[in-house]
């Protein structure tokens, strides 16, 4: 990763004209500087930037100069949708300035569907036979694609102006992201299988774009969600009915697959973790088809797992006469991912409403390793990005393209009070009625004490209860919804559950034993303190105080992982600390 030290002359602001405000907040020039930079060097910039910076306008400023100049597509990239309205207004500012721009908000097909939203249970584009054409399918939208690359526009009013026009409006704005500079789009559209068909959509090639990735914390996650297969009874049963029609006898050997489920679900019971997960050997899924196999109905005793593969692969394209689908690809997917030999995944089995088989990917950087070598330029952001050359390393950015900054809070330190509280934890074997009794009284004299609202959040909803069935307070609502403060109870580390143990497990092999302790299982928790932590500080003139309510934050291995402006100081005089800062006089708070 290039650090700070390496760079000897600051770069000019690309776009800097057409910044639509007068002046940049504190670290916003820092941050447009850093990423004009990263811009004329041709890496990345993974950036923790707190609340507050400006992040968006920051980095949508030059980069949409850069890329116009350079004739590349920029892609705003969201993990949720409300994250799309920020950058909508803040490109509609920036045109204002520059000129021109054609940009474009999209979101899911299904989202933007109104013959979805209006009562049908399936696209109808996606599903020709049985539901019929979908009347907007056929109809012009090159007048909705004129109005979209000229009049940037919220993808809900899109929705609007699409109906109006009788025409499909993922389609249309489809249509105009072709000619777009900007497109505000889902992590999806770049971090998933669906990739190859959006760019060709696009007409673009990876090399031809530039990345700006929101809330970039979220990307790892995202990354292993898209990755992750699933085979359940309702996929075989369709597969089966698929298969019967061009080979009976191999349609038997499907039904096989389906009572390996059922059967390790009696077997497993007792097994399950608290999210209904049990991880299985590689071998599990093969010894027991190959042994039904031998048993089915003109059954043959040699038949195995890498023929009955073949057989499948045979009939693939043979696609379900009633619905124009292929079920049975599926199938062939998840079990040659499954027996293929992978050490980085974990193979599942997990009962839901059906039992279900589960390949679940370890490595993000499966992914983004190729992604991030390809991409012209990105820009990772996040006000909990941090530490971030743990994120770079685990989406498998090249160390020598990608430049790791983090950049203070421009809040002013003393409108934030940090304390952590050693009176109470909730490390496990000292959670009992005692400890929930004693975190609920701390929080009530708190909350008794302070005039205005305070938040409390816990790390599950079971210790919430357990609390919660303690806490005797009364409240009072208090104008503007006022939050004077928080309190974060406990240190939020991940219960050991199968796929957390995996994940440890992997990354420790992979990063060593700290690093992949910290990766899997610290930092994680870490970052969940600091996103509860910014809630009440949004503004410059906000004023807020933040009770870090466990022993633990006073030890020295968990201090050390927070980001340097995250000062706090632990003890015993919690409420004392309160009233001074919040300038004025409390009663006497009990002993």
């Amino acid at each position: 990763m290039t650090d700070r030290a390496e760079e000897k002359k600051p770069a000019n602001i690309i776009g800097a004209k057409y910044f639509p405000y007068p002046t940049a907040r504190p670290g916003q020039k820092e941050f447009m500087t850093d990423i004009s930079h990263a811009f004329r060097r041709n890496k990345h910039l993974v950036a923790h930037a707190p609340t507050g910076i400006g992040k968006t306008v920051a980095a949508l400023t030059p980069a949409v100069v850069w890329c116009r100049a350079k004739n590349k597509k920029l892609l705003f990239l969201t993990s949720k949708q409300s994250q799309h309205h920020m950058a909508v207004e803040t490109l509609r500012m920036i045109k204002d300035r520059i000129g021109r721009i054609g940009a474009v908000d999209i979101i899911a097909k299904e989202k933007m569907c109104s013959v979805y939203a209006s009562g049908e249970k399936k696209l109808l584009c996606q599903v020709e036979r049985g539901y019929g054409s979908c009347p907007l399918k056929m109809n012009d939208d090159l007048a909705v694609v004129d109005y979209l690359l000229f009049n940037i526009t919220h993808v809900e009013d899109i929705g609007k102006i699409a109906e109006r026009a009788d025409v499909c409006p993922h389609a249309a704005a489809m249509d105009a992201a072709v000619r777009a500079d900007v497109v505000v789009c889902d992590y999806n559209y770049i971090f998933s299988p669906i990739r190859d068909v959006i760019l060709s959509k696009l007409d673009i090639d990876l090399e031809d774009t530039v990345c700006i990735i929101d809330e970039a914390h979220n990307l790892p996650d995202r990354i292993r969600e898209n990755l992750t297969q699933v085979l359940t009874p309702a996929v075989i049963k369709k597969a089966v009915e698929q298969c019967r029609r061009t080979d009976e006898q191999l349609s038997y050997y499907l039904r096989d697959l389906g009572q390996v489920l059922a059967d390790l679900e009696e077997d497993m019971e007792d097994e399950l973790d608290e999210e209904g997960a049990v991880e299985l050997g590689e071998n599990e899924i093969t010894d027991r088809l190959n042994t039904l196999f031998s048993t089915t109905l003109s059954g043959d005793a040699s038949y195995d797992l890498p023929r009955f593969i073949h057989d499948l692969t045979r009939i693939r394209k043979k696609v379900d006469p009633e619905t124009g689908i292929d079920h049975v690809s599926g199938v062939i997917e998840f079990l040659k991912t499954w027996a293929g030999g992978d050490r980085t995944i974990l193979r599942l089995f997990r009962r839901r409403k059906q039992p279900t088989l589960e390949v679940y990917p370890l490595d993000p950087g499966t992914m983004g390793r190729s992604l991030f070598k390809e991409i012209s330029n990105a820009i990772l952001m996040s006000g909990t990005l941090f530490p971030g050359k743990m994120y770079a390393e685990l989406l498998g950015m090249d160390p020598a393209r990608t430049v790791v900054r983090d950049y203070p809070s421009p809040f002013p330190r003393a409108n934030k009070l940090i304390l952590g509280m050693d009176l109470v934890t909730t490390l496990y074997k000292r959670r009992n009625t005692d400890m929930f009794r004693a975190i609920a009284d701390q929080i009530g004299i708190i909350s008794s004490n302070v005039r205005g609202n305070i938040a409390a959040f816990f790390p599950s909803y079971k210790l919430l209860s357990d609390v919660r069935d303690q806490l005797e307070s009364s409240g009072s609502d208090y104008r503007e919804n006022l939050l004077l403060g928080i309190c974060i109870v406990g240190f939020p580390l991940p219960p050991p559950t199968v796929r957390m143990k995996g994940l440890m497990s992997y990354y420790r092999e992979r990063y060593g034993k700290a690093r992949g302790y910290y990766y899997s299982y610290v930092y994680p928790a870490m970052n969940k303190v600091l996103q509860a932590s910014g809630r009440p500080i949004r503004s410059y003139s906000d004023r807020a105080f933040i009770v870090l309510m466990d022993h633990r934050y006073g030890m020295k291995r968990y201090r050390k992982l927070f980001p340097p402006d995250f000062n706090y100081v632990t003890g015993s005089d919690v409420h004392e600390r309160i009233k001074e800062f919040l300038g004025y006089t409390l009663e006497k708070l009990p002993q």
